[in-house]
């Protein structure tokens, strides 16, 4: 199958895309505040209908709606993709260190400007114009595409792992493609096999029960060092991690593994 078709009709609705992508950013999405989330989900059903893509809301318990659109492929054992992607965004404080209202894009210089552009929305509406352009070209899409678009990943997803316990059925897929979508230094898209995970942790140190003098230092423990021992308990000045049992089931990278890390160009 040549892609010539598909690149030609993108190049040639690339006005119509930024448009559309324009429209998503100036609708505020705000996950700590709730501001716009409902708003801006049916908005992006909207979207997805209106380039070919078979879209609804579905409802979460405890939190804003999440967005799923699917398009099936003709052959009937056609593989099944699922995009993962957010429409929810950050805050948009201080709004006077913005050059541009946060929720009014403008583009300059050939890039746009705006709340979410790059995290997440330009990567949603890339994706399914996308699956337009295959579906104006070709007639089809050459697997089954499913969209998952959350509106909580700015906050941790609180009401992520519920939901999808609930949906697997309808999320089931062969593979699963998540949010971004980058291209090295030459062009080329990277492919990440694997992403940490976060741990957020809070220490609370107490000492003295009172201010004290400094004089006292000698003879009364300091809830500042212990704090400071406690830290370096976790990690060495050669970056390795000091907690037991931290790398039990980490694979160690094979030569040719680190070969090619080698060969990775890092600015």
């Amino acid at each position: 199958m040549s892609f010539e078709k598909v690149n030609e009709l993108i190049e040639g609705e690339l006005d119509r895309f930024i448009r559309q992508l324009m429209t998503l950013v100036r609708q505020p999405s705000v996950a700590a505040t709730g501001e716009g989330l409902e708003e801006c989900a049916e908005l992006l059903v909207d979207i997805m209908k209106k380039n070919g893509i078979q879209a609804r809301v579905l409802p979460v318990k405890g939190g804003p709606p999440a967005v799923y659109g699917e398009i099936r492929a003709k052959s009937s054992g056609a593989p099944t993709i699922l995009f993962y992607n957010h429409y929810d965004v950050q805050p948009p404080d201080p709004l006077d260190e913005w050059k541009y209202p946060p929720f009014d894009p403008h583009i300059v210089d050939g890039k746009i400007y705006g709340r979410g552009t790059s995290d997440n929305k330009g990567n949603i509406i890339s994706r399914i114009h996308a699956v337009w352009a295959f579906l104006s070209a070709i007639g089809e899409v050459p697997v089954n595409v499913k969209f998952f678009v959350e509106g909580e990943e700015e906050i941790g997803s609180p009401h992520l792992a519920p939901f999808v316990e609930e949906h697997k059925e309808l999320l089931k897929a062969d593979c699963g493609i998540w949010e971004f979508g980058g291209v090295d230094h030459e062009g080329r898209p990277n492919i990440w096999l694997g992403l940490k995970g976060i741990l957020y942790v809070e220490l609370r140190v107490r000492g003295t029960a009172a201010d004290t003098h400094s004089s006292r230092a000698p003879i009364i423990p300091n809830a500042a060092w212990r704090l400071v021992w406690a830290l370096n308990t976790l990690k060495s000045e050669d970056e390795r991690v000091l907690v037991e049992g931290f790398y039990d089931d980490v694979i160690k990278p094979t030569q040719r593994e680190l070969e090619l890390i080698e060969r990775i160009p890092y600015p």
